[in-house]
């Protein structure tokens, strides 16, 4: 998704029905229906790591590049994790799949 510049986004907190959402916005969701691709498990990745970043108020950016998914499941190859101080005050800014700018 990232080589066609598609970076859909959504704000926290992300349950499975906002990454449905997100996943059918994205420009690569038909080819990955017609690879048969692991959604399902895709969807619940999604879910989990917004629900990890809602519930952590230290992380400040979470990247996960890239995600292979195919029939038999959806893998984070890598991931990096950017902490700061938490801080009541602080704005939760739109999360973006993708590569960060």
């Amino acid at each position: 998704a990232e080589f066609l510049g598609d970076r859909p986004a959504r704000s926290l907190p992300l349950g499975v029905l906002d990454a449905e959402e997100l996943l059918r916005s994205a420009r690569v969701h038909d080819a990955l229906v017609r690879a048969g691709a692991d959604l399902a498990g895709l969807r619940s990745m999604l879910a989990t790591v917004g629900a990890l970043v809602d519930a952590v108020d230290e992380i400040d950016r979470l990247v996960l590049d890239p995600i292979l998914v195919s029939p038999s499941g959806a893998v984070a190859v890598d991931a990096t994790i950017h902490v700061a101080p938490a801080s009541p005050s602080r704005d939760v800014p739109l999360r973006r799949i993708g590569a960060q700018a």
